[in-house]
Parts: structure tokens; C-alpha cells; sequence
């Protein structure tokens, strides 16, 4: 069980590192192994980790070749092998073992619509492409690991857990 969350600031003045900060503290108990955070220009994403596969390597975010495109991901993709193999021969390469990796590679690849027609899995996750300054989310069509949302006028928020949020 990780824990993903992250802001994007719609008004151009909050400290959302600080609110990042905050809310994966709240989620230690998702993800005891670890956390990171990245910090964009108008946004930030952040992850409390369980080390389940990639132990060494795994952490996130996991951004692409130029960092300009970053995913945090809570789940598991159960066919990330045979995605990371089409990839590979697509000429990306890959830092680590990790199943959220082929996330952001198969992002860049066949874009959101491609990526989610391609994966097979339990999964919750946040890609930021900075180069279109978009945010994609996405969820399995069961929505077996949460996500929780927050919109006002200031900002956009989200997270694996609620109460965190």
C-alpha cells in the first residue's frame, strides 16, 4: 500500500511544497519505505512508498530521459515486462526495474489514451507532462486503490487518502 498525492496551484501563490510536506507525513503509515517529492513551477507530486517490486531503484517520482514528464503511481501494473520490452525496442531507456516507470515511457510513446488501452493492473496514478503543462490522472476500471480530489479557486489537490487530503 503507497501512497500518491500532489497540487497544482491555480492561483500562483501558495506554498504547496509545504502542503505536500504535510500531507505525506500524514500518510507515513501508507508507505514506511520511503517518499519523495518533486517540485515544478506551478505544481508539486509527492509518494509515501511500500517497496514491493524494485526495491532498490523504485522510488518516485520516476520522471522520462529529460525530466520534464513525472509520474507517481500507487499499485501494481501486472504486465509491465512485456510493456517495458515494446518500449525498449521503441529505443527508451529505463532507470530501474519498477512497474511505474513503463508509465511514463509508455506516456511519452502512445500518450494517455495509448498508455491506459496498453495496461493491465491495480493502480491510482498522476502523470505531469510539463511540456503541455497538463496533469493526467488515472484510475483501474475498478478503482481498487483510491484517490481522492480537491478543487477550489486557488488550487487543485490530490491523494490516496482522504482524511491526509
Amino acid at each position: 500500500m503507497c501512497g500518491i498525492a500532489g497540487f497544482v496551484d491555480l492561483s500562483g501563490r501558495l506554498p504547496l511544497e509545504e502542503k505536500l510536506n504535510h500531507i505525506l507525513e500524514a500518510m507515513e503509515f501508507r508507505g514506511p519505505d520511503g517518499g519523495g517529492t518533486h517540485v515544478g513551477r506551478n505544481f508539486v507530486v509527492g509518494m509515501r512508498r511500500l517497496s514491493i517490486i524494485d526495491h532498490l531503484g523504485g522510488e518516485q517520482p520516476q520522471s522520462n530521459e529529460n525530466g520534464q514528464i513525472m509520474v507517481v503511481q500507487n499499485g501494481e501494473i501486472y504486465n509491465h515486462r512485456t510493456l517495458r520490452e515494446k518500449l525498449l525496442s521503441k529505443g527508451h531507456s529505463f532507470k530501474s526495474v519498477s512497474d511505474t516507470e513503463v508509465l511514463v515511457h509508455g506516456y511519452e510513446e502512445w500518450g494517455i489514451e495509448g498508455l491506459l488501452a496498453r495496461i493491465d493492473g491495480m493502480f491510482a496514478f498522476a502523470i505531469v507532462d510539463q511540456n503541455r503543462n497538463v496533469l493526467h490522472m488515472a484510475r483501474d476500471p475498478f478503482g481498487e486503490k483510491p484517490i481522492y480530489l480537491y478543487l477550489d479557486h486557488e488550487v487543485f489537490g490530490f491523494a490516496s487518502n482522504m482524511k491526509a487530503l
